[in-house]
């Protein structure tokens, strides 16, 4: 939906236009109880939950053929049986779905097989002598783009913004806008896209993101830049040494970086990593300087050197919060305070506070498990939650303040194992960046977070009870 508006000022200009990927304006469509759940949900005797098209939750959540049987089944006035067996023979129309043998299906498809049965954009087909169903979405020209898998992390020159809890026809939901979305050509810099569009179910509201496009000013840009080109000269040439006294020492105890997402950033283009997180990387690992047998001499610089820069580019980075920044906003907690420092200072609580902000601002409080995004994308945003959770705990009891995320704001899912587990396994290409013995995920590094975090859960129980 391309919406565009003009002020009577504007006569003779070219209007403002921006887009929504969602379904506004669209009523969403009632969803009969009567139609026949999936073979999966009906031997378990539980209600089958579609959220758009299938499959639906519980086969998605463990990697089931979603399929219901077509015999017995009541029609459906949604679903368009074709005629003919092969789905070759279908009649050509505007509304055809493409042949299975294109190259765009994995799934192949017997000449004889039954009647596939179209459902939107979904093709399902039971094989002959085939036990399992075979199925995978056929897009058609009029499909609409929520079909697509998002990225709210690598999108150029774009920021993803969490907007409020809104149903798809509240009228107030454009007004949730946080960020000035005019460019100076008087345009709307911003897309909305709905990454889940809710469900029958309580609190399974639809979930939408800004997508705002970053433009900041030069001053800003000179900051960043400046900032980025400070850090890399102090650590220049040890920045691989750094990298892989990190990853030795750092990471195992506190693994909230993406691990090979990091290393194949820094091994191709470094310079893309925020220079707060780089920096940050850099500054934890030069304690472990005198470890490493390759650097003899002492270590050349001061870890607050580092700091002053990373400090000064996070400023302006939050102006476009993401993963990596949020990542920099935890680990630059963990910096040893010089000795200089009173006990009494509030940096632990105020830099808490600021990642509980990035966090929030792009939606890590809210669970991606039934979101339209990558498996990492989802895995990272709720180790992230976890470890922003964690750090607003315990900043709260040491600072005797009451922490800034309420228990009944946020329902991420905890991590799991696997979770964990994810990126964690540094490929042939990369593993010159690590040492051998960091090369694979060890499972006591991961039980060790997973703890951390079910300490913190109980540490908010008391917490509660206190306040």
């Amino acid at each position: 939906m391309e919406p565009s508006t003009e002020s009577p000022t504007q006569a003779g200009h070219s209007s403002r236009k921006y887009t929504i990927r969602s379904n506004f304006g669209q009523s969403r469509q009632p969803r009969s109880r009567k139609n026949r759940p999936c073979d999966a949900c009906r031997r378990r005797k539980t209600a089958c939950v579609i959220p758009d098209k299938p499959p639906c939750l519980f086969c998605s959540g463990r990697g089931l053929v979603c399929r219901s049987s077509i015999a017995d089944a009541p029609p459906d006035p949604h679903v368009t049986t074709s005629k003919a067996s092969p789905l070759s023979n279908a009649p050509e129309s505007s509304d055809a779905v493409p042949s299975p043998t294109s190259t765009d299906h994995q799934s192949v498809y017997d000449g004889s097989a039954s009647t596939p049965v179209v459902h939107d954009g979904l093709v399902r087909q039971q094989v002959p002598g085939d036990t399992e169903a075979v199925a995978s979405f056929a897009l058609s020209p009029r499909d609409p783009p929520e079909t697509a898998v998002y990225t709210l992390e690598d999108v150029e020159d774009r920021t993803s913004h969490c907007l409020g809890l809104a149903s798809e026809q509240d009228t107030y939901f454009l007004d949730s806008f946080r960020s000035l979305l005019l460019s100076e050509q008087d345009e709307i810099d911003a897309n909305i896209i709905q990454v889940y569009d809710g469900s029958l179910q309580p609190h399974q509201h639809p979930v939408h993101f800004l997508m705002l496009l970053n433009g900041f000013p030069d001053h800003t840009v000179d900051a960043m830049k400046g900032a980025s080109d400070g850090i890399e000269k102090i650590v220049w040439p040890h920045g691989p040494a750094l990298v892989r006294l990190y990853f030795k020492y750092v990471h195992p105890a506190y693994p909230v970086v993406s691990k090979v997402r990091f290393l194949r950033q820094f091994a191709t283009a470094k310079l893309v990593i925020p220079a707060s997180l780089r920096g940050a990387v850099y500054a934890l690992a030069s304690p472990f300087w005198h470890r490493d047998p390759s650097l003899r001499d002492p270590c050349p610089f001061q870890q607050h050197e580092l700091l002053a820069h990373c400090h000064i580019s996070l400023r302006r980075e939050l102006e476009a919060p993401n993963l990596c920044k949020l990542q920099a906003c935890l680990l630059l907690l963990h910096i040893t305070p010089p000795d200089i420092d009173s006990v009494e200072t509030p940096t632990t609580w105020v830099l808490a506070s600021q990642a509980t902000a990035c966090a929030q601002m792009i939606g890590l409080h809210q669970d991606p498990g039934p979101w339209s995004i990558a498996a990492w994308e989802k895995r990272l945003r709720k180790k992230l939650w976890w470890a922003s959770y964690a750090i607003d705990c315990w900043s709260a009891v040491c600072h005797g303040n009451p922490p800034h995320i309420g228990s009944d704001t946020f329902d991420t899912a905890p991590p799991t194992l696997d979770d964990l587990r994810f990126d964690e396994d540094v490929p042939e290409d990369l593993q010159y960046l690590v040492d051998p013995e960091n090369v694979s995920f060890r499972i006591s590094d991961g039980a060790r977070f997973l703890e951390m975090v079910n300490i913190t859960r109980n540490l908010r129980t008391v917490l509660d009870y206190s306040l």
